[in-house]
């Protein structure tokens, strides 16, 4: 039988992200409060959980929402992902 990959989804209240907790139940949700500061704290949850796999569905799309709030963008869709990158090295 095939092992199931440890996966971790960021996210996974959103669109993609809910869907993708549908077609694998155990995978490891990303707490939305981690993933609006990424840090230090972020890492640690991605070392601590080690996964096999990272699905980023977290982002904010919403162009108006965007232009309204660039810090909160640029969080979400520049600093969240290379942060997630890092940890996952």
């Amino acid at each position: 039988m095939k092992k199931t990959p440890c996966i971790l989804i960021a996210g996974a209240h959103g669109f993609l992200g809910a869907r993708a907790m549908e077609r694998y139940p155990s995978a490891i949700g990303v707490d939305s409060a981690l993933l609006r500061n990424p840090g230090e704290e972020l890492r640690d949850f991605v070392r601590t959980h080690r996964p096999e796999l990272i699905l980023n569905a977290a982002a904010i799309s919403d162009i108006g929402a965007c232009e309204q709030d660039p810090e909160g963008s640029y969080r979400a869709n520049v600093i969240l992902p290379v942060t997630l990158a890092q940890a996952a090295q």
